[in-house]
């Protein structure tokens, strides 16, 4: 009798002992399955906000890109002059987004859009109806340009940068327009104004400014006047510090709700 009786402790106990393991085994299960969904959402909501940058510098430019190096970083922005008024294609977007969201809340807010991109968190891109300025304050530190710019029109005359040996601001130039290709590289000093300038017929000129501009020393900046330009340059900066974002940011902004998932932030590349 007592044999029988330790046989069904024993079992008892084994029986319980699986019960709680099996027990265990469902809630790591669970915990576990909990920590592959739960952060889905969030993931959504960063896939969409990145999409979403994708499609708006798709309608309102530039064509932006970034290269590191172990000492510099490099930025190649590509558009023209003058810029179109883009405003009704960003409705259109709007209303076709609102239209995709079925499960979630997602409200693009373009009120505040202006012509100006952040880079990097430290410079400034800013277009208007005839002129491009890349700026930062007090300066951009920039070490080198390198620009190309294509017009469509006959020059009259024009007069090349002051080039100065002693420099501290290296700058490339290549100019096309119907008269041919103008060439032109060396240093200039990145505190100061200097010039490239070509005149058309009908008071056209087109300005391309290097140095002391916009507000910070060593910016760039081209201007036209009745006349259309279509350009692509890049320059050599000093590696951002690590705290900072290599990407860019448009004046508007994304507001994603799903359940108690929320993202809000400028629409652009983090």
């Amino acid at each position: 009798m007592k044999k029988g009786f330790v046989i069904t402790i024993a079992t008892v106990a084994l029986i319980t002992l699986l019960v709680m393991l099996a027990t265990a085994l469902h809630n790591s299960y669970l915990n576990m399955e909990r920590a592959l969904l739960e952060p889905q959402p969030l993931m959504y909501a960063a896939f969409l906000s990145d999409s979403i940058a994708n499609d708006v510098n798709s309608i309102v430019g530039p064509e932006i890109s970034f290269v590191e190096t172990n000492t510099s970083m490099i930025i190649t922005i590509e558009d023209i002059i003058p810029k179109e008024n883009v405003s009704g294609e960003l409705s259109n977007y709007e209303n076709f987004v609102d239209a995709m969201m079925t499960n979630a809340q997602l409200d693009l807010n373009f009120s505040n859009m202006s012509s100006t991109m952040i880079i990097n968190e430290d410079y400034y891109y800013e277009t208007e109806e005839e002129a491009m300025l890349f700026t930062s304050s007090p300066a951009t530190d920039a070490i080198e340009y390198q620009i190309n710019v294509s017009v469509f029109g006959t020059r009259t005359n024009y007069t090349g940068f002051a080039f100065n040996e002693s420099g501290d601001l290296n700058v490339s130039l290549r100019y096309t327009d119907l008269s041919g290709t103008i060439t032109e590289s060396g240093a200039i000093f990145s505190n100061q104004l200097n010039r490239f300038e070509v005149y058309y017929g009908n008071e056209s000129f087109v300005y391309i400014d290097v140095g002391d501009v916009g507000g910070g020393d060593g910016s760039l900046q081209i201007t036209t006047q009745n006349a259309g330009a279509s350009f692509r340059w890049n320059v050599m900066l000093p590696l951002p510090e690590e705290d900072n974002r290599i990407g860019y940011q448009y004046d508007a902004t994304v507001d994603y709700v799903q359940d108690n998932i929320r993202l809000t932030r400028m629409i652009g590349k983090y």
